[in-house]
């Protein structure tokens, strides 16, 4: 990130900005997506930074507002039970993987 201008709007469009250009670049980086990416942006930010202020602010401020449109479109409590689900079946798989696994090692 540039060193902030201490003009508030400025910093703020800024920040919107890289918003913009990380959701631009997660529609084209599918596979990223869901693997705690934002919360590594979130973990390099100096929120304890002042001057900074105008910059996180734009950029999350923006994020919000992209997540409600998106929200719009779906039935949120539907959707995230289907997640639910979805993460539960990649649980049983994974653990019938290993247990396949070590049938195969024993009988070897």
């Amino acid at each position: 990130m540039p060193t902030p201008r201490k003009d508030y709007p400025a910093d703020s469009a800024y920040g919107r900005e890289c918003a913009a250009h990380l959701l631009q670049w997660m529609k084209d980086n599918r596979e990223y997506v869901g693997k705690g990416l934002l919360s590594r942006v979130a973990r390099d930010i100096d929120f304890d930074d002042r001057d900074g202020r105008g910059q996180w602010m734009g950029f999350f401020n923006y994020l919000e507002i992209m997540m409600l449109l998106g929200a719009d479109r779906v039935r949120v409590y539907r959707h995230v039970d289907s997640q639910h689900q979805l993460y539960r079946a990649l649980g049983q798989r994974l653990s019938l993987e290993a247990r396949f696994r070590r049938i195969r090692l024993r009988n070897r």
